[in-house]
């Protein structure tokens, strides 16, 4: 009954599927932690830049 799964494990030439989808998962949660940090600071920039443009609209003219 091991003989078979002994054969298997021993059998490497599916071998690089894992690997590749272990490098695709870790370059995706790479990718996705970048993003949500640029779109953090665009966030923090814009509301800046927002508020400063508010400010200006509410002050009467001289």
């Amino acid at each position: 009954m091991t003989g078979p799964f002994r054969a298997l494990l021993g059998d490497e030439r599916g071998a690089a599927l894992p690997e590749y989808a272990l490098v695709l998962a870790l370059l995706t949660l790479m990718s996705v932690t970048a993003l949500a940090a640029i779109a953090l600071q665009a966030n923090n920039a814009l509301s800046a830049s927002y508020s400063g443009w508010s400010s200006l609209q509410e002050s009467p003219p001289p």
